[in-house]
């Protein structure tokens, strides 16, 4: 059996007091229910098991609490648990607070669309581990086209958000790793591309293109999809050349 903290003076917060029956009832369920680090996979039949409540009365009760409770591919992610809990600061010579940050780094690629997830990350995880360990598996300083257990280069991650004009934490290099796993280089640095020519510079629309253009990974491209849109690859990298020349001019 676990136990939680519950906060006594939450019936007198005016967030909580503004929620309706259904909603306070779904919300302590999941503050009841979910793991260590307040995730828990939404089970709509259990739910109306334990509290009687309607799944019409979940749904719409889990759609009041869109903005402290956050869901994703089926998942639902507490925002203030940790806080509540009192386990903020994350120590990772804590092995209670290793567990959390493992659980967390599983639920990374999951919840990275959820840019509230992502700050609480960036915020709260690197941080405290210090780049130089870094929160995820290494990254190596070998050469990959995708597709397997290959070594991802750092550089060419970093020359990828160049294109973007930033400069990425772990978290991003991470998520970039990732899907260098799935898809070759060149695919990925022809997505971001697209992100600058759409202005839709995120991680979520980099993923929503490489899916729906039809790219299986190992360089195998639709061609047709590719035709949509095209960019002008070429004049892209003449010109980002030509920043870098002038900033490091400067």
């Amino acid at each position: 059996m676990s136990y939680r903290f519950t906060d006594s003076e939450k019936w007198k917060d005016i967030w909580f007091r503004k929620l309706s029956i259904n909603e306070k009832i779904l919300f302590i369920y999941f503050i009841d229910n979910c793991n260590l680090s307040g995730f828990i996979e939404l089970d709509i039949e259990s739910i109306a098991f334990s509290t009687e409540l309607t799944k019409s009365d979940i749904l719409e009760a889990k759609e009041g609490l869109s903005k402290s409770c956050f869901e994703s591919d089926n998942w639902i992610w507490i925002k203030n648990f940790l806080k509540h809990q009192k386990n903020l600061p994350l120590n990772p010579n804590n092995n209670a607070h290793k567990h959390i940050i493992g659980i967390i780094k599983e639920q990374l690629q999951r919840f990275s669309c959820i840019p509230e997830f992502m700050e609480f990350v960036n915020k709260n995880i690197p941080a405290i581990l210090g780049a130089d360990q870094g929160l995820f598996s290494p990254i190596g300083k070998g050469k990959g086209n995708g597709n397997g257990n290959v070594l991802i280069n750092t550089e060419n991650i970093k020359k990828l958000f160049a294109i973007w004009g930033v400069i990425p934490d772990l978290t991003k290099i991470q998520l970039i790793e990732n899907l260098l796993k799935t898809y070759d280089y060149e695919t990925v640095k022809r997505a971001f591309y697209s992100a600058v020519e759409y202005d839709k510079k995120n991680i979520a629309y980099l993923r929503g293109i490489l899916n729906n253009n039809g790219v299986k990974g190992n360089g195998k491209h639709n061609q047709e999809n590719r035709g949509r849109g095209a960019i002008d690859y070429e004049k892209y990298e003449s010109e980002l050349a030509t920043v870098n020349y002038k900033n490091k001019k400067e």
